[in-house]
């Protein structure tokens, strides 16, 4: 456990190097400080950097200042209290709060330090003490640092057919804890903000806070309680309504639900940042979504941005850590559109499994449209649907081991059960003969080598168990095989809103692997284009706003 804390105690040191490289990068390049001096106040404080750094620092005399000063006009001073007297920076750090551009490079450090955890099994107890230290890794990386260039160019290849803008949330523990939210492009930081420490829900912002209060709009719970899976318990016969039927909705249901959404919105994409995602907005944008705790529970497609959503001006997707934009650099990129270009059609498509086998464990709800949905998405593709007594663990488990080298989409149309506490087996999809969980995945030791699209069309087949850096379930084990996406649902959707939503969505991803050209894009834009046609027809957000994209984006 030591040796453990010592590597992420080093990991994170080296966020604070990152800002003192790019402080070096931005006084010795001529072109940098002509761009830093129109940019925001980001690189504003870099420039502070640069010119205020010492070269002579000695990691094993002087110790780390976190805060070394604000002032960056020539000639003047500091107050008492060590605040910059000048008014516009006195004002940008009271209007920021300790998310100041600085913390940025730490926060892209910690994704991928929270993802590492997740993956190992560990969570966050530590908080270094002994900063000369850490200052001392700081300075021999300090002009060797590629990581911020490195992020920049990866947003950057990712916009050459669709621009791309990345949106980061770090929860920071020094001095107690607070949530920061970053949006940057390709050319750097856009906006940035803290997140309000009072919630218009409640007198503080739990982890579930924004999430209880849309579910309860969208009656989720309600819904659920006759569509999705059960434990059965004691004489239980799963007697109630099993047809999964949408139940209708009145206008003032409706509002109720858009509230909930208003009120959330306020919170998790404050003015600053909503503001900077309409000047930013151009067709077939996306949005790249780094989440910290529960965040990735909520529903962004559906978040109101003006007078329209999210998903009316982005395709959004979640992308675990940092290190899964940087993947996208051009060298990267160019590896991955040659691997696309093969002609093999790797398709595995499995719905409606019989699961009469488990009935004494489980109370299943028909699911009178799974069948249609898989047999729909196989026919665009030009293959057969596995279903019903075919859709068993053993054909899946053979299926996935035979298709490592040529898997390009696996789909499954079930039901399906989320863990919080163990997701790795209690989590899985519903298969006849045996279930399908992470556990299983893990065992089959998959390495996928065309990194497949999966599509988990289950209920609440997105969620799982909450990390500070996000949330850990079937996805992750998925991604952890080598898929470069996953299709996943945040709650319970009528059989019918399901098929409905994946119908649109099935046909415009099959155009994609038509083509396979990159300028098409990847799930992502499929889903937003699915979202966007079936919004038209269907006001319900819970219908149409229910699945998000996880993993690294497409070219």
């Amino acid at each position: 456990m030591m040796r453990f804390l010592i590597e992420i105690g080093f990991v994170i040191s080296l966020s604070l190097g990152y800002t003192w490289s790019l402080a070096y990068t931005a006084a010795s390049d001529p072109t940098a400080q002509t761009r830093a001096a129109s940019a925001r106040p980001a690189v504003r404080y870099v420039q502070y950097l640069a010119k205020n750094s010492d070269d002579d620092f000695d990691p094993r005399k002087d110790r780390y200042d976190p805060n070394p000063g604000w002032d960056i006009d020539e000639g003047s001073s500091d107050d008492e209290e060590g605040r910059p007297k000048n008014d516009a920076l006195r004002q940008e750090l009271e209007q920021y709060g300790k998310c100041t551009p600085d913390l940025f490079l730490s926060s892209l450090i910690q994704s991928d330090v929270y993802k590492w955890m997740m993956e190992h099994k560990e969570d966050l107890v530590f908080m270094p003490s002994d900063q000369a230290a850490l200052r001392e890794k700081e300075a021999r990386l300090r002009i060797a640092n590629k990581y911020l260039p490195d992020f920049y160019a990866g947003l950057s290849a990712l916009s050459a057919h669709h621009k791309t803008l990345a949106l980061i949330y770090s929860e920071n523990w020094d001095d107690g804890p607070y949530t920061c939210v970053w949006l940057a492009s390709s050319n750097g930081l856009v906006a940035y903000s803290p997140l309000a420490s009072r919630s218009p829900v409640s007198d503080s912002v739990t982890d579930d806070d924004f999430l209880q209060l849309i579910w309860n709009a969208l009656r989720v719970e309600v819904r659920s309680a006759s569509r999705a899976p059960r434990k059965r318990e004691g004489d239980d016969g799963c007697d109630g309504d099993t047809s999964g039927a949408d139940i209708p909705l009145t206008q003032a249901q409706i509002d109720g639900e858009f509230s909930a959404l208003a009120k959330a919105k306020s919170y998790l994409l404050p003015e600053s940042i909503s503001s900077a995602l309409e000047k930013e907005y151009v067709p077939d944008a996306r949005l790249l979504i780094i989440p910290a705790r529960a965040a990735q529970k909520i529903p962004f497609a559906a978040l109101p941005i003006g007078d329209r959503n999210l998903v009316d001006l982005f395709a959004p997707m979640i992308v675990p850590a940092a290190e899964d934009i940087i993947a996208a650099k051009p060298s990267n990129l160019r590896a991955a559109k040659k691997l696309s270009k093969a002609s093999l059609p790797g398709f595995l498509v499995v719905g409606d499994p019989d699961l009469s086998y488990d009935k004494k464990r489980f109370c299943w709800p028909k699911l009178p449209h799974a069948r249609e949905e898989a047999s729909f998405l196989a026919s665009k593709l030009g293959v057969g649907a596995t279903v019903g007594a075919s859709a068993n663990f053993n054909f899946v488990k053979s299926s996935l081991k035979a298709g490592q080298n040529t898997l390009r989409l696996i789909y499954f149309a079930t039901h399906g059960i989320t863990d919080p506490i163990n997701p790795a087996d209690g989590s899985f999809l519903a298969l006849d003969g045996n279930h399908l969980t992470g556990a299983a995945l893990r065992k089959m030791k998959l390495k996928f080598s065309r990194h497949p699209v999966v599509v988990m069309s289950a209920c609440f087949s997105g969620l799982g168990k909450v990390f500070p850096g996000g949330v850990f379930g079937l996805s992750d084990f998925w991604l952890g095989a080598g898929a470069s996406q996953v299709v996943v649902s945040l709650w319970a959707v009528s059989d019918a809103g399901t098929r409905d939503l994946m119908g649109l969505f099935a046909t415009e991803l099959s155009k994609r692997f038509a083509l396979g050209a990159p300028s098409t894009g990847g799930a992502e834009i499929a889903l937003a284009v699915a979202m966007r046609e079936l919004k038209s027809k269907e006001k319900d957000p819970a219908i149409w706003s229910a699945f998000v994209v996880i993993g690294r984006p497409a070219p």
